[in-house]
């Protein structure tokens, strides 16, 4: 009695796990459910190969990442970010400097990002120094020195 069935999930199933893991089963709940809905295979010595072959490149491509990011900080850090804007009085900008602009200015630099990378709570609307964080991986940030100069006509 309660014979059971070793699988590999192929998609995340609430309550029993996430993709790619190793789960016992009862054998009925894998033959009649999970295997025929497509959310496991039977965890035959070649599956668990493949899983474990799986495993490694997400490793690897999480280290690749990690290193990216890392190179990353040290090019942001490296020098300040210079935008110039027009000022009016009091050296308010007659256009503020958004996330967008930021990633623009970035990007013009080689360093491709999403704006909702950039934290940046409200739009710069004087000139001046600031520093704005920006957050390259899971536990990665960098600090962003901008310096936004006034061009007076």
């Amino acid at each position: 009695m309660g014979k059971h069935q070793k699988v590999v999930l192929i998609e995340d199933v609430p309550t029993l796990g996430q993709r790619g893991e190793l789960v016992q089963v009862r054998a009925g709940y894998a033959r009649n459910y999970l295997i025929p809905q497509g959310l496991a295979v039977p965890a035959t010595p070649s599956v668990l190969k493949e899983l474990e072959q799986f495993k490694q490149k997400l490793t690897q491509s999480a280290e690749q990442a990690r290193a990216a990011a890392e190179q990353m900080k040290a090019t942001i850090e490296s020098e300040p970010l210079v935008i110039q804007r027009r000022t009016g009085r009091e050296d308010l900008l007659f256009e503020a400097v958004t996330r967008d602009v930021i990633a623009e200015a970035l990007a013009a630099r080689g360093l491709q990002m999403n704006r909702r990378q950039i934290r940046l709570d409200q739009p710069l609307k004087r000139a001046g120094h600031y520093e704005i964080l920006i957050h390259l991986h899971e536990d990665i940030n960098a600090t962003l020195t901008l310096k936004i100069e006034p061009i007076n006509d």
